[in-house]
């Protein structure tokens, strides 16, 4: 029969099988040798740590909920941003502030992580408790204690001057180191050992240790391994769940596909996760992931809002003179784009540097306003800074435009609030001006994917 089969089946096995079998095998080993006190307390304290950590999750989870909306409020009225130029800590700390005011879930994610590490700070204080409480649970009864006690004494004298020695055996007596019986009755009446025994209660095959404490032991530690088995357990169903929240929000995700395939993980996704998550993520992993995806891109792009709040002299006249006369949000945002339009070129060296040799030059407004020159995102940044300029909200887009040959490659532009037409807000591409009518276009979303 080959002794090593059962070692290629175990190879065999699919990586998420076999990592569950070692972790639960490593706790039942280590329940083993620590026996069954020293299980327990670790047991004790991985419960006690997921209690807590399930605890703390979930009522962070319906703080975060509560505390959304409020905290919005209460960020949109106190948030202004300077009109001075910002430093570069103002810049991250205003875009950090700015992001978490406007966007859901970064907001949400903040405030998760200061509801559990407040409610894990709170729930600590009762760390102390609970293991008083299972101290005083665990303890041995009195009369065990007595017992203990004993026993310890009839040990110590028994070892001292007795005619055993520290492993429970009896000591020879013969020149050769054979044990003569003969001895025996001779050294119980000296040490008086039948006494003794008599007073603690103990038998004579009870006074050697190995016979004292061999069954004690095997129990304890057969517990222990019980225990250990018990905790391996629980670790392998966090893993799972790890795994499986993993799978849910990145369902094309690398090694997703493998996971799902394992028949451990199907069977505790369906017996045991999918039904405690109630289907709260079902279906609903890549609609997060993609809103994710776009909140990140906006926290990007943020800062060019924040680097970009104070509006130089020199953009400013340009602005009030080339709006000058007009009576209208639409006018005020069509006359800026007209001008940027016929005054701005594409930069089309800095364009190839970029996309053939992978090398970006960052440019303000200030200094596309002074070179007159830029690519799509250096316009829409100057057309934002000159609209704010004339009292105008507006945002810089990205995402994907049209590039004549049937795809699209990455672009930005810009959309305007009219505030006298209830609020409206309106896409325009500037950078496209010289090619075609994008104020406004009824056909823009046709050429324009906004990713941001």
């Amino acid at each position: 029969m080959d002794n090593t089969g059962w070692l290629q089946t175990l190879l065999n096995l699919e990586p998420v099988t076999l990592i569950v079998l070692l972790m639960i095998l490593f706790s039942f080993v280590q329940g083993l040798r620590r026996g069954a006190r020293g299980s327990s307390q670790r047991l004790f304290s991985f419960l006690w740590e997921g209690l807590l950590l399930i605890v703390s999750l979930a009522g962070a989870a319906r703080l975060a909920q509560l505390a959304s909306e409020p905290a919005a409020e209460w960020l949109r009225k106190r948030i202004i941003l300077p009109s001075h130029e910002l430093g570069a800590p103002e810049q991250a700390w205003y875009t950090f502030l700015t992001s978490v005011r406007d966007l859901p879930l970064l907001r949400a994610g903040v405030l998760f992580l200061l509801a559990y590490l407040l409610l894990r700070l709170l729930l600590s204080a009762l760390t102390p408790l609970a293991w008083r409480l299972f101290a005083a649970l665990s303890r041995p009864r009195r009369d065990e204690e007595a017992e203990e006690e004993a026993y310890r004494r009839f040990n110590e004298r028994q070892y001292r001057d007795g005619p055993y020695d520290s492993r429970g055996h009896v000591r020879a007596h013969e020149p050769n180191g054979r044990y003569d019986r003969r001895y025996e009755s001779l050294y119980d009446n000296r040490y008086g050992y039948g006494e003794e025994e008599e007073e603690y209660g103990y038998e004579e095959e009870e006074r050697p240790r190995r016979f004292r404490r061999g069954g004690g032991r095997l129990a304890s530690h057969a517990a222990g391994a019980v225990l250990g088995g018990l905790h391996g357990i629980g670790r392998a169903i966090v893993l799972l769940a790890v795994l499986f929240l993993y799978v849910s929000l990145f369902p094309t995700a690398p090694l997703a596909a493998g996971i799902e395939s394992s028949p451990v993980y199907r069977q505790a996704a369906d017996k045991l996760l999918e039904p405690v998550a109630g289907g709260l993520l079902e279906g609903g992993g890549p609609v997060i992931t993609e809103a994710v995806g776009s909140e990140l891109q906006q926290v990007m792009q943020r800062k060019y809002e924040i680097v970009d709040n104070h509006i130089p002299e020199e953009i400013d006249k340009a602005a009030q003179k080339i709006v000058e006369g007009a009576d209208s949000d639409r006018e005020r945002a069509k006359r800026l784009y007209d001008w940027l339009g016929t005054r701005i070129a594409y930069d089309w060296d800095k364009a190839d540097n970029y996309t053939e040799r992978g090398v970006w030059k960052e440019q303000t407004p200030q200094e596309t306003f002074r070179s007159r020159k830029g690519v799509c995102i250096d316009t829409s940044r100057l057309y934002a800074v000159m609209a704010r300029s004339v009292g105008l909200e507006v945002k810089i887009v990205t995402g994907l435009g049209a590039d004549g040959r049937g795809g699209f490659g990455s672009h930005a532009w810009n959309q305007v609030k009219l505030a006298d037409e209830n609020g409206k807000w309106i896409k325009l591409d500037a950078t496209w001006a010289s090619s075609g009518a994008w104020f406004d276009s009824p056909d823009f979303d046709k050429t324009h994917i906004e990713q941001a």
